[in-house]
């Protein structure tokens, strides 16, 4: 009896309706979150910190394109700079703040230089618990 047996696949529940495929379509077409240049320096004579912290955001989904010393050491606070301020949201900076546990701040000091692509600068100080 046709009507008692289970539906073979691809039929009733089984198809995948017009509206579904267009869904998918649309998920798979949807824009990409930018790309946003982070640069994590060490201000601290600890060996391999920024490295740490990159593994560390790199783990959130949130790639380090750079890492380095700065200029002058120790650095006694951590800070969160946004570098391009028109480039990168609030969102991704308490994103930021929320893996590494160090707080955004406004100005970026004197003592500090980032590279001219970078977007969000991550100076890692004495402060800095890992």
């Amino acid at each position: 009896n046709p009507s008692t047996s289970p539906p073979l696949a691809g039929e009733g529940q089984g198809e995948v309706t017009e509206e579904q495929r267009e869904i998918t379509t649309q998920k798979i077409n949807a824009p990409s979150i930018p790309s946003i240049n982070i640069e994590i320096q060490n201000g601290t004579w600890r060996a391999g910190l920024a490295a740490q912290a990159k593994k560390i955001l790199e783990n959130a989904n949130m790639p380090v394109t750079r890492v380095a010393n700065t200029n002058t050491r120790p650095i006694s606070a951590s800070g969160i700079y946004s570098v391009s301020p028109s480039a990168v949201s609030l969102e991704y900076l308490t994103a930021i703040k929320e893996v590494l546990h160090i707080p955004i701040q406004q100005h970026v000091s004197s003592h500090v230089t980032a590279a001219t692509s970078t977007q969000v600068l991550v100076v890692l100080g004495e402060d800095y618990q890992k």
